[in-house]
């Protein structure tokens, strides 16, 4: 029970952010995503402030099997990279 209220609670932050930066406004990311023409570059910085507040964490927290919950951490093994990553990859980024 307590992994589904942490989840709501960190939904409802992460999302109460992207509302006071404006980035659920449409025109805003497209803005952003159109670099030709009045090209925003305000998402750099929501972004680059979601890196500062998040990096110190994931370097001393990189080496831990459990959450500061208790709960198991599970991150994926493979490292290789191949095809289908790439194809994947590129039909994300086409969407």
């Amino acid at each position: 029970m307590s992994k589904k209220i942490f989840s709501l609670i960190s939904g409802i932050i992460f999302g109460t952010g992207l509302v006071i930066s404006g980035m659920t406004n449409p025109e805003k990311v497209i803005g952003f995503l159109s670099i030709t023409h009045n090209w925003d570059a305000s998402l750099i910085f929501v972004m680059g402030g979601a890196i500062i507040v998040t990096a110190p964490f994931f370097y001393l927290l990189r080496n831990k099997n459990k959450s500061l919950l208790g709960l198991d951490i599970n991150l994926p093994q493979k490292k290789e990279l191949n095809k289908k990553l790439f194809i994947g990859a590129f039909l994300f980024g086409v969407g």
